[in-house]
């Protein structure tokens, strides 16, 4: 008598779901900033952030899957589709929800520093620029943390 292939497998495809700290391995290899490596606040590596698998996994929005994202603590922010609105992902409560204020760089970077997120770039009036904004008392100032 043949066995009959394991539940998940399809004839002819050898290929199993990965297991899931082996994908994220692959994904974490050679692809994190040494600087990065010191937060362990959120369980998965910093590098899956720029993953699609992984936002979809979140369930994203679909407006989230392209442009920057930084951690901090167990929030993620990342640059939406229109580029210029920054949404929230929370580990704690599962869900996502847009930053209420306009983000006034378009399609910028962004970075954690002192606890005060930071759009680093992009561009700003129209034109591209290596400027940096930050996002203090519930407003976009050009002061630095």
């Amino acid at each position: 008598g043949l066995k009959r292939p394991s539940a998940g497998a399809t004839r002819g495809d050898l290929q199993v779901e990965p297991n899931e700290t082996l994908r994220q391995a692959l994904w974490e290899s050679g692809q994190q900033p040494a600087e990065e490596q010191k937060s362990t606040a959120t369980r998965e590596p910093r590098s899956v952030l720029s993953c699609l698998e992984w936002r979809k996994k979140r369930k994203a929005p679909q407006a989230m899957v392209r442009g920057a994202a930084a951690v901090y603590g167990q929030t993620v922010y990342v640059v939406g589709e229109n580029f210029n609105m920054i949404h929230c992902y929370s580990a704690r409560t599962d869900e996502w929800s847009p930053l209420s204020i306009v983000c006034p760089h378009i399609n910028p970077g962004l970075v954690f520093v002192k606890s005060v997120l930071i759009a680093v770039g992009g561009q700003l009036n129209g034109q591209s620029t290596a400027k940096l904004t930050s996002f203090k008392n519930r407003e976009w100032t050009h002061e630095l943390p």
